[in-house]
């Protein structure tokens, strides 16, 4: 049996029964501060800020290919108004993937690590935390569900609150979609953020002498750098010390030329 997949096969004989899961969203209310739902959506969807910035990043790892990941959460219903929300905690990256531009396939192997990392954060979470769908991206092609991706939300995430993610990297846009349809669904990103530390104690205003100094330095790297003779101060050649010879000339022609005057 296993635990996060959306069926469960049972060896029972010869025979295979085939047994589909319908998870029931638990009541609880939106947090005051966040953006509430306006409008006649049922479902929307609340992203964590930090998260949808580590897909944009596995995303533009490499804007020539599609990549894949799986997304982290829990769905509620809101008590007051009904609404059902998704809220997406967490993301899950696939690495060993076959793919390029326009498709990305991901070996049995590396379902079944990924899917182990799901199994993991359930176990941390006790639940709390589970697998609410599926990211890929659509590199400069925007965001809208394939053929193939609508077929792949119906076979795998086909109850209503299952999300699938598309984000285009290179135009710095995304749109989740939901249920076996592909239904578009409206998000929000929400700050999830610890609070931030005080804010430094600004140095004094550099004096010039000190930036003639750091200007100099900066010289030198760029200069070095580039495979360019490293900065250097103008100076003049040291003064050598007369050979002893030397003076005994010296002396000599003196003691000529006071003998001629």
């Amino acid at each position: 049996m296993e635990r996060n997949r959306n069926l469960v096969l049972h060896d029972q004989g010869q025979f295979r029964i085939r047994e589909i899961r319908v998870f029931q969203a638990e009541g609880r209310n939106l947090p005051a501060e966040w953006p509430q739902p306006t409008g006649p959506n049922k479902y929307i969807v609340y992203a964590d800020s930090v998260v949808i910035e580590r897909i944009m990043a596995h995303a533009r790892q490499d804007t020539a290919r599609e990549c894949f990941g799986l997304l982290m959460g829990n769905v509620y219903v809101e008590g007051n108004t009904g609404v059902t929300w998704m809220y997406l905690q967490d993301a899950i990256a696939a690495s060993q993937v076959d793919a390029d531009m326009t498709s990305v396939e991901v070996s049995r192997e590396e379902f079944m690590r990924i899917n182990d990392e799901v199994d993991r954060i359930r176990e941390q979470t006790n639940d709390d935390v589970r697998k609410i769908g599926w990211y890929h991206s659509h590199p400069n092609y925007g965001i809208f569900m394939s053929n193939t991706d609508r077929l792949n939300q119906k076979r795998y995430y086909y109850q209503e609150w299952q999300l699938a993610l598309v984000v285009d990297p290179i135009r710095g846009t995304l749109g989740f979609f939901r249920g076996s349809a592909s239904n578009r669904c409206p998000h929000r990103v929400v700050e999830i953020r610890p609070a931030l530390e005080p804010a430094v104690k600004k140095e004094p205003a550099v004096k010039k002498a000190q930036t003639v100094i750091y200007e100099e330095e900066v010289d030198e790297f760029v200069s070095t750098t580039i495979g360019k003779p490293s900065y250097s101060k103008p100076h003049s050649a040291p003064k050598r010390k007369p050979s002893l010879w030397q003076r005994f000339l010296d002396w000599l022609i003196e003691v000529l030329e006071s003998i001629r005057g």
